[in-house]
């Protein structure tokens, strides 16, 4: 399962509207319409018995806004 995050609408570098990939040795790419998504199936586990969210709860794996 995952869900839409945004993509890239002209081809432009890594801006706003304009999401890369960089690899390891810092190199970027930037294609026009390249779309990219976000993993969700680890949300469950951070939710509480009435849906609220909790990032403290044992079992979540997401990492807590920095």
């Amino acid at each position: 399962m995952g869900i839409h995050n945004t993509h890239n609408e002209s081809g432009g570098p890594c801006t706003d509207d304009n999401p890369c990939e960089v690899d390891g040795e810092g190199d970027e790419t930037s294609l026009p319409g390249r779309a990219y998504g976000q993993r969700v199936h680890m949300i469950g586990a951070c939710l509480t018995a009435g849906s609220a969210l909790d990032l403290s709860r044992a079992e979540c794996t997401l990492t807590p806004a920095a």
